[in-house]
């Protein structure tokens, strides 16, 4: 009889245990859903953000082959930067999705 005892008391502890610790692995996955949540919506913003700068590189672009009085190397070095910054950017973004 004593040997029953011990054994389920045994049983009570692991079990216990095992209660603990599923309420843990429950908050931790409820915080680790809460982060991809909000990372899902910090990557939407950047690409709404990368999408805005895009139109205005494109913008700027157009308005630069328009001006008349750069010369063409400026104009070129110009647009090099705006395509090094959308590149930086969509590097950026890509960083985000392989996470």
């Amino acid at each position: 009889m004593k040997q029953t005892e011990i054994l389920v008391a045994g049983i009570e502890y692991k079990v216990k245990k095992l209660i603990e610790q599923k309420n843990l692995l429950q908050q931790e996955n409820d915080n680790l859903k809460s982060e991809v949540k909000n990372l899902k919506q910090e990557l939407e913003e950047l690409k709404k953000d990368n999408k805005a700068l895009e139109e205005k590189t494109e913008t700027i672009k157009l308005s630069s082959v328009l001006l008349s009085n750069k010369d063409n190397k400026d104009i070129h070095h110009h647009i090099d930067e705006l395509v090094r910054e959308i590149n930086k950017s969509i590097s950026i973004l890509n960083s985000f999705n392989h996470k």
